[in-house]
């Protein structure tokens, strides 16, 4: 077998291979004489039809299986010989077909680029931040504010009051109502944003029985893209308005909380180790992935094409998945894999560097961190012990998790490295948790 190789831009790879035709043919032969052993044909006893006859009856099927059984296997031997990782598979195609000597086809296909890890020069930038006495007090009214109760009451709406309200949307240019812009006794607090500008602003001043009438305008972003930028009549009828009343923080509220001795001191002690084991895991991620992103920034690295095109169609899946579940409609947000390659190419690129640095290191996730992962996952949950059990009862668990501390154990591995300079910033609680949940997000 005769190989010659031809690689452009590092990734692109065409592969010619000449097989003797010798080798298909004596296949060929073989698997005829095999199949002469099985084959019933009328007028032969059975194992005694001659090879002849099997050949003129099957030979074009057989040489095309053996064809490509062998343009298979020779292909692999090919990338052994040649020490080829592709990327993808390879596109067939086969070349003087005449010739009666071999058979010789030529392969595309893309390449693993070759890495050349680059570590000095890493810029990460990190945080830090502790738990305060203000913190606690603030989770504590965020704590009331979940056991809220709702008393009507005879004035105007104010800001931050529920509203109960029935609504009819129609837009400009149409007579009946649109699709899903109609509800009836929803439950709206005032300032929550839960709908477009200007809705929550125009019923602010009103009273229980008002009726109103809201024109306003779709955001150009809107996700229903039937609705963008569309102008829209909102007629919408108060059925009461409501005030907050808040619990008082007793004895009964905490032991709520699963804090038997109804005691302040100790609520605001377990209120404190919840955060402060949320604000750890909060560092950790911003730790992980602000280095992540600087050895993402700090390396060039030529894309196979093919990787990036699956994993933008295996994130817009993913989405639309997501929404699905939610019970929104797709159909219309056009959610095609061309509007994920960016990020996608970030995410590959990640990939192989990551990959690159656990194969230079040998690196495997160590036994002790992978337990404590997911002792930290279970501790979350009312019954630890059963979290523990299932985690380790489920293989695509155990494997996310593994991958997790592995991709922990690349970021040790970095920060140690000479040549990459870290700057710690301190910073409040609310910092760092409100970036975790998106708050503040424009």
């Amino acid at each position: 077998m005769q190989v010659s190789v031809e690689i452009n831009n590092d990734i692109n790879c065409q592969m010619t291979v000449d097989v003797p035709k010798a080798r298909i043919d004596e296949a060929v032969q073989e698997r005829l004489k095999e199949l002469a052993k099985k084959t019933r044909i009328n007028g032969f006893r059975p194992g005694k039809v001659p090879v002849s006859v099997v050949k003129q009856r099957y030979g074009a099927q057989v040489r095309q299986e053996v064809m490509g059984e062998i343009t298979q296997e020779s292909f692999q031997d090919a990338l052994e010989q040649e020490s080829l990782r592709p990327a993808n598979a390879p596109s067939i195609e086969f070349l003087d077909e005449e010739n009666e000597e071999k058979i010789s086809y030529r392969a595309e296909f893309e390449l693993y680029p070759q890495l050349e890890l680059k570590i000095d020069g890493m810029s990460i930038k990190q945080q830090s931040a502790d738990v305060s006495d203000s913190d606690i007090d603030e989770m504590i009214e965020k704590l009331k504010k979940q056991r809220t109760e709702w008393q009507a009451v005879d004035r105007a709406a104010a800001n931050e009051d529920q509203v109960i309200i029935d609504f009819v949307g129609t837009l400009a240019d149409e007579s009946e109502p649109f699709e899903g812009g109609t509800a009836e006794d929803f439950e709206l607090v005032l300032g929550s944003k839960r709908l477009i500008d200007g809705f929550e602003d125009g019923i602010i001043g009103a009273k229980a029985d008002d009726k109103v009438e809201l024109d306003l305008t779709f955001p150009e972003n809107y996700q229903a893209e039937q609705l963008a930028g569309k102008a829209v009549r909102f007629s919408v009828t108060i059925k009461s308005v409501n005030e907050a009343v808040l619990p008082e923080v007793d004895a009964e509220f905490i032991q709520a909380f699963g804090v038997e001795s109804g005691d302040m001191d100790d609520f605001r002690t377990d209120v404190k180790e919840n955060m402060t084991r949320e604000l750890s895991q909060a560092l950790k991620q911003k730790r992980k992935q602000g280095t992540l992103d600087a050895l993402v920034a700090n390396n060039d690295v030529s894309l196979p094409e093919s990787l990036v095109e699956s994993e933008a169609q295996r994130m817009a899946q993913d989405m639309e998945s997501k929404f699905s579940a939610q019970g929104i409609d797709v159909a219309s947000m056009n959610l095609s894999a061309e509007g994920f390659k960016d990020q996608a190419s970030e995410r590959v690129k990640l990939g192989l560097l990551l990959s690159e640095v656990i194969s230079k290191n040998e690196m495997e996730a160590d036994g002790e961190r992978v337990e404590e992962a997911i002792g930290e996952l279970a501790a979350t949950y009312e019954d630890p012990s059963a979290v523990v059990e299932w985690v380790h009862n489920s293989p695509e668990q155990m494997q996310a998790i593994q991958s997790n501390v592995l991709e922990e154990q690349v970021v040790d591995w970095l920060l140690e490295q000479d040549g990459v300079s870290v700057e710690t910033e301190a910073v409040s609680f609310n910092d760092i948790m409100g970036q975790q949940h998106g708050e503040g997000a424009v």
